[in-house]
């Protein structure tokens, strides 16, 4: 009976194991979902595993939940990236189907979502120009820059642009009836009456403020020239100023302080910053625009400017100019320390001492030798023990112990040569110091004493540390001509001996040092060696018997002599390879027109180009190839979550 429990015992625990063991061994068909890139249908299979009760189950689909969210973001932003916005949508919104909570992904189907619409806002914009309004074209190539500063389409637009239309900037542009340049024939007339005659045949609006001079006068004799120069010229002659109102219409008033506060039109504009430093961009505005409203962050590195349209112009292409990438250099640095050390010892070694020893017998000191030789503990009693004060005087060759003598024939002669290379390689910016130690920081104390009023000194002690080995540093400087100028300043040091300061006990260190400094100017590539720090130390020694070891050409032979040479040379190489180059600013940031002292015009004194007639190219006379707006896809079905 016992048997047959036994036995169905043994049948229900080898089920209940191979059970278990079909739980935890992997699930081929979901293994496959997951390889074939069918995550919905293999996290649906685990989620239903799960909802069955299957512990397992639930930790893996907990796990391959979150590897499947990042491998979708990833192939979204890669898609994104690369402009399929088709494939990158489904992959956000494949995401979002299994976790709609993901951030990520939610972010991605706006992100998305705006590339379209500016891929729809660059396309208007390339219509607008090609219908001949640049000026609009630009508004709304800025408009896409302000959301995404990165969006590629809007900079080569933004750049193109640029190109295209002339030095000068002027913030909004007139428009006339026909377009047509204007001619003007006047002496000595009537400033009001010539603006009339400008308003009649161009069909621009004039409103003058009320502070201005009834009996101004213009002379003024000029043909086929642009609106807006005819318009500035007469502007110039009387000291007034302009405000665009609209494409149709200009304020006129004095060009004083007082009316530039009331009339002129102010622009936020805020900068971020990749490479300057806010610091520096704000300091460069104030000297060259003389900007006074300015806001600074530097943990954002952003600068925000208020300013006058023309001076927000000017101050983009200033920031643009200086805010490239610094350059950098790659160092290749070895450093080699030879060490050549020579020794050479030669001659006989004789005993430096003789030891007696009174009271000691012959069998006595044979008996020790051989105690001695066996390792024994018994034997003769030590030499000298019990000796008596009135034995000294009654020795004699018999009862006097001589140490053992020995007599070493010295012949030695050892060279060595040790290499000891470091090999760093070091990265640096343009005109940034960069620093290797190549040892150990050792720390030195020094005590300070302070007396006080009851006669004790309190004595405090204080920390330093020196640092002991290699110590390099590098400042370069890296030309236009693919030259790079290094400042190196090489040390190597080392301690030669602890010094014991005081009765305190306190530890000084004697340290040895060897430094060079110098200015490299080398090319891109080119290897440099610096040599020549040695040190020579020689060493001469002798161990001789006295007087004896003092005849000449007979001394050697009751001596030994030592003679040492070390010498030790620093080797330095160093070789740059530049990893990035200095970069020049575009041509239309390094030099545009600024106008007058008292006024920032970005343009000479009526210098306003006459639009295009007819409309105008695309930009650099190729129009842009911009991919069609996709069609959004339908939302993939949710995925069953776990039981909680």
């Amino acid at each position: 009976m016992r048997t047959q429990f036994k036995r169905a015992g043994m049948i229900v625990l080898a089920f209940a194991l191979l059970t278990g063991c079909a739980r935890e061994r992997p699930r081929p068909e979901v293994g496959d979902d997951f390889a074939q890139g069918r995550y919905e249908a293999g996290l649906e299979k685990l989620a239903q595993a799960a909802a069955a009760g299957d512990r397992h189950a639930k930790v893996e689909y907990t796990n391959r939940r979150n590897e499947v969210l990042q491998e979708l973001v990833h192939i979204a932003d890669q898609a994104r990236a690369a402009g399929s916005l088709d494939e990158a949508e489904t992959n956000y919104r494949r995401a979002l189907a299994i976790d709609p909570a993901n951030a990520r992904a939610s972010l991605g189907t706006q992100l998305v979502a705006a590339d379209r619409r500016h891929a729809a806002d660059i396309t208007r914009a390339l219509e607008e120009f090609n219908a001949g309004h640049a000026d609009r074209a630009e508004a709304i190539v800025r408009g896409v820059l302000a959301e995404d500063p990165d969006y590629p389409a809007a900079v080569a637009f933004k750049k193109r642009l640029d190109e295209a239309k002339p030095a000068d900037v002027v913030v909004g542009r007139l428009e006339t009836r026909d377009n047509r340049p204007v001619t003007l024939q006047f002496r000595d007339a009537s400033t009001k009456a010539v603006f009339e005659v400008l308003s009649r045949q161009t069909g621009i609006n004039f409103v003058f403020d009320k502070d201005i001079k009834s009996d101004g006068k213009t002379t003024i004799f000029v043909q086929d020239v642009p609106v807006e120069q005819a318009i500035d010229l007469v502007l110039g002659q009387n000291q007034l100023a302009r405000q665009i109102l609209s494409q149709n219409m200009v304020l006129v008033y004095p060009n004083t302080a007082a009316k530039q506060k009331d009339y002129q039109a102010q622009v936020v504009k805020t900068f971020y910053l990749s490479n300057v430093a806010p610091k520096d961009a704000e300091s460069m505005l104030k000297t060259v625009l003389g900007a006074k409203t300015m806001y600074v962050d530097e943990k954002a590195n952003v600068i925000v400017l208020r300013d006058d349209p023309e001076s927000v112009r000017m101050a983009e292409k200033l920031i643009a100019a200086i805010d490239v990438p610094e350059a950098e250099v790659m160092m290749e640095v070895e450093v080699l320390e030879i060490a050549e050390t020579g020794l050479q010892q030669l001659g006989l070694a004789y005993p430096s001492q003789v030891v007696f020893t009174p009271g000691s017998t012959i069998a006595s000191a044979a008996a020790a030798a051989a105690s001695g030789a066996t390792g024994s503990s018994s034997g003769s009693a030590s030499a000298g023990s019990g000796l008596k004060w009135n034995d000294l005087f009654n020795q004699n060759g018999n009862t006097i112990g001589v140490s053992a003598l020995s007599l070493t024939l010295d012949l030695l002669k050892q060279d060595g040569t040790t290499n000891v290379l470091a090999s760093p390689r070091i990265r640096a910016r343009n005109k940034e110091k960069a620093k290797i130690l190549i040892g150990s920081r050792v720390p030195v104390i020094t005590n300070s004493v302070t007396p006080t009023a009851g006669g004790t000194a309190v004595v405090t002690g204080n920390v330093q540390y020196v640092e002991v080995g290699l110590t390099l540093e590098v400042e370069p400087t890296i030309h236009r001509d693919d030259d790079v100028a290094i400042k190196v300043n090489l040390e190597v040091s080392s301690i030669l001996k602890e010094v014991t300061v005081g009765s305190s006990g306190t530890l000084a260190y004697q340290i040895g040092t060897r430094n060079a400094n110098t200015l490299l100017q080398l090319k891109d590539g080119e290897t440099q060696l610096l040599a020549g720090l040695v040190q020579d130390q020689d060493t001469k020694s002798a161990s001789k018997v006295p007087g004896l070891g003092d005849i000449p050409g007979l001394g050697r032979l009751f001596g030994s002599h030592r003679e040492q040479n070390d010498k030790t040379e620093l080797v330095l190489s160093i070789t740059p390879h530049i990893v990035r180059k200095q970069q020049r600013a575009p041509a239309d940031t390094t030099e545009f027109w600024y106008g007058t002292e008292s006024s920032a015009r970005g343009a000479p004194l009526g210098g306003g180009s006459a639009p295009s007639a007819g409309g105008g190219d695309a930009p650099g006379g190729a129009p842009f190839a911009l991919p069609p707006p996709a069609a959004t896809p339908a939302p993939a079905a949710p995925v069953p979550a776990p039981p909680g």
